[in-house]
């Protein structure tokens, strides 16, 4: 099931039931005392199924295991906050975190106005509010603490796409 890409990085394929894209790549880099996974998948019962028997077949513990995010769309970050479970951190970019602080409300309605304004006819958006897309996107972090959100975030060099202000999710106290 796994795949080793290189010493230290591994490829968990993670399905996406439904989606004509089939599977999304994970990618685990493993480290001496945690390990970082790129990206999770949806948050539905077959990913999760491969993506912890993925962990499971490297003889990865999940509460070793960090999340990077590349992106918020769900069938990339759907997983992220049961992986990390009380004892890991989710890493995402500036623009991302801006994202995720906003009210679920401000979230869609952002979303709502930028398709009309590129022309989406407000009948079918209508009807897209049942998508169950939306139900499938990363859990909001409304209970983190004020501290997590004013921290100066460090700086993280991602390949090609430049440099990106990181969210950690706070460890559990």
């Amino acid at each position: 099931m796994t795949e080793c890409i290189s010493e230290g990085l591994y490829r968990i394929p993670v399905p996406l039931p439904g989606n004509p894209l089939r599977e999304l790549n994970s990618y685990l880099l493993r480290g001496r005392e945690r390990s970082l996974l790129i990206d999770t998948g949806f948050r539905q019962e077959e990913g999760r199924r491969a993506l912890f028997a993925g962990l499971a077949e490297l003889d990865v513990d999940p509460r070793d295991v960090d999340v990077a995010l590349t992106h918020l769309h769900s069938d990339h970050s759907g997983l992220a906050p049961e992986v990390v479970g009380e004892t890991g951190w989710i890493y995402v970019s500036g623009p991302d975190r801006a994202y995720l602080e906003q009210p679920e409300e401000a979230k869609w309605a952002h979303t709502d106005a930028f398709y009309i304004s590129e022309g989406f006819p407000p009948e079918l958006l209508a009807q897209n509010r049942a998508n169950p897309a939306r139900a499938l996107a990363p859990v909001p972090p409304a209970h983190l603490p004020a501290r997590a959100r004013s921290h100066p975030w460090p700086a993280l060099l991602l390949g090609r796409v430049g440099r990106h202000s990181l969210y950690r999710r706070p460890r559990a106290l």
